[in-house]
């Protein structure tokens, strides 16, 4: 498998899989890869990228700033197309793109996915307003002890 985070002639998935990121590991420049497409579709760059890697995979690793904004309408170019939203994240994000290429084996198969929609999601970040309460209560504990000892407040 291919990866589109950055090839040797400087091509990279840049802020988002568009379009011609399916293509970004073919060993040229991004304009040649654009040119040699023929028509700016998902369509297109797939068949490039076929002609240069047929059965190859692509990996594309990509930043996202947590400001990021949408750049443009691609409405009614894609089957399907659903409007990019403002991401206005917590932080900067790192986004994954799989492309997988054709199966020419003439295997029967079938698809196999997980509902993954009703899991939690483990952030491994602290709940700040369950500390700050659990704090509050120390502070209100060590108060109270320094009051039955007679020493007054701790804070």
């Amino acid at each position: 498998m291919s990866c589109c985070q950055h090839n040797v002639r400087g091509n990279q998935c840049p802020g988002a899989p568009t379009s011609h990121s399916i293509a970004a590991d073919v060993d040229l420049p991004r304009d040649e890869i654009i040119r040699q497409a023929g028509a700016d579709t998902d369509e297109a760059y797939a068949t490039l990228r076929h002609d240069y890697f047929d059965r190859v995979g692509l990996l594309c690793i990509y930043p996202i700033a947590r400001d990021s904004r949408p750049r443009g309408s691609r409405a009614g170019r894609s089957p399907g197309y659903k409007p990019r939203l403002p991401l206005d994240a917590a932080d900067d994000v790192i986004g994954v793109g799989l492309f997988f290429p054709e199966d020419k084996s003439n295997t029967p198969y079938q698809y196999v996915s997980a509902d993954m929609s009703g899991l939690a999601i483990d952030t491994d970040e602290p709940d700040v307003d369950q500390l700050d309460r659990e704090d509050e209560e120390i502070g209100r504990a060590q108060e109270a002890a320094a009051d039955q000892r007679g020493g007054g407040s701790t804070r």
